[in-house]
């Protein structure tokens, strides 16, 4: 049992370095089709367990959403980065966090977009209902080791960043206190 939570905990570490070195654009993804709605199927059963209290996890996932050109576990990570965020926003008094997939729009005003425009793309939005952040505090959300979070490192939303960029995405985000 030891020798398995050893093995976890160096499989979690290499892909934490791994998503590191995206960011810092020295590492190469390997590009192959990837179902980013079951991804998100998959991730979302695994997280459910971990909600917390008084939170509702609900998935809105479109039928027939294309595969995406992506390095599965970069984009998995992504996917848990974005939900324990929503889940950090919520936590306190519990609240509702919506998972959508579905075929993507062109990108909203604002969006950091990377988005490679040969590809199919698809819309992956985490939508919670917490207390929101002040504009200084949504102004830094990508930036590394920024953390509103008393044990938070400061590299979830920055490594989203990195994978947006490295697989041609577009990012966005919004929040007003409040709401």
């Amino acid at each position: 049992l030891a020798v398995n939570d050893i093995l976890e905990a160096v499989r979690r570490s290499k892909e934490l370095c791994d998503l590191l070195l995206t960011y810092a654009g020295h590492s190469r993804v390997e590009l192959q089709p990837v179902s980013l709605a079951t991804l998100v199927v998959e991730t979302e059963r695994l997280l459910r367990s971990n909600a917390p209290s008084r939170t509702t996890l609900e998935l809105d996932v479109a039928p027939n959403v294309p595969d995406v050109l992506g390095d599965q576990t970069a984009m998995r990570q992504v996917i848990v980065n974005l939900i324990v965020n929503a889940f950090a926003a919520v936590s306190e008094r519990g609240g509702r966090i919506r998972v959508r997939v579905r075929r993507d729009d062109p990108p909203r005003e604002g969006a950091l977009d990377f988005r490679i425009r040969e590809r199919p793309t698809v819309l992956l939005e985490v939508e919670d209902d917490g207390v929101g952040m002040s504009p200084e505090t949504l102004a830094r959300i990508f930036d590394p080791f920024f953390t509103t979070k008393q044990d938070g490192h400061g590299f979830g939303l920055a490594s989203v960043l990195g994978v947006a960029r490295s697989h041609g995405g577009a990012l966005a985000a919004a929040s007003e206190l409040g709401n």
